[in-house]
């Protein structure tokens, strides 16, 4: 894990620690405008999902693709190189996809009538069984191309190649899952409280920024972490369109004298 802590790395982790600030600006903005105001609705929706989508779920993509198939030793820089289609909106329909696929179950959840203890007992397990495939169907959306290497058997193939490792990759998740999402929803919670005039106790801020810089450091180190896994086993992986075949030689060609 001490690799993230290079000056280059660092650097990295502090940019987007910021990016994060500044969608905290873009959330009180929008606290305090009235419902009726246009700039309401546009810092309320538009803007903060457009920053989170380019500037955060695509540099995560960006952060497993530079580790494994590029083979860069260092962070990406956010936004990396501005292509939209390479570097912003495809990686956020890669990552987006891979959360949908593994993770879609618990919407379903919600509208089932459950008493609350049962009800968070089925979405505390339906997130533990996406996690489990979360890292090789994000590997597979970022990294291997046609669609179809989704299917249900290659995708078992990418998490059984690596045997334990693998394993470890699904507990990083769950650790910078937990950690980062709670970093985040008590952020923008205790924003709220501001403009609600709530108490808000003196450790809730510390507590709220700790573990968003926890998270956006276990974050990337999962990202880091699924690309070397790229590098280690992915000759393994039974992608479509991963190897080529030379084509046999012609026949040499008779000399006549």
């Amino acid at each position: 894990m001490t690799e993230l802590l290079l000056w280059p790395n660092l650097v990295v982790l502090g940019f987007v620690f910021l990016y994060h600030l500044g969608l905290f600006v873009v959330r009180v903005i929008s606290e305090f405008w009235t419902m009726f105001s246009p700039l309401f609705f546009i810092c309320k929706f538009p803007v903060p999902l457009l920053l989170a989508g380019t500037g955060l779920i695509a540099h995560y993509g960006n952060v497993i693709e530079e580790t494994g198939p590029t083979g860069v030793d260092e962070l990406p820089r956010p936004l990396r190189y501005l292509s939209w289609r390479e570097d912003l909106w495809g990686p956020v329909v890669q990552v987006s996809f891979a959360l949908l696929l593994c993770f879609w179950p618990i919407a379903v959840g919600q509208w089932l009538p459950l008493e609350d203890a049962v009800y968070w007992c089925l979405i505390a397990a339906l997130f533990l069984a996406g996690s489990i495939v979360v890292p090789a169907t994000l590997l597979t959306t970022i990294t291997s191309g046609p669609v179809a290497n989704l299917r249900p058997d290659r995708v078992w193939a990418v998490m059984r190649t690596g045997g334990k490792r693998y394993l470890l990759l699904c507990a990083s998740w769950l650790a910078a899952a937990a950690i980062y999402g709670f970093g985040i929803s008590e952020s923008f919670d205790l924003i709220g409280d501001i403009d609600h005039a709530n108490p808000i106790e003196p450790w809730q801020w510390p507590a709220a920024l700790a573990a968003l810089i926890v998270g956006i450091y276990l974050m990337h180190w999962f990202c880091w972490q699924l690309g070397l896994y790229y590098r280690a086993c992915h000759s393994r992986f039974p992608w479509l369109w991963q190897k080529f075949d030379k084509p046999p030689a012609p026949p040499p060609v008779p000399q006549h004298s």
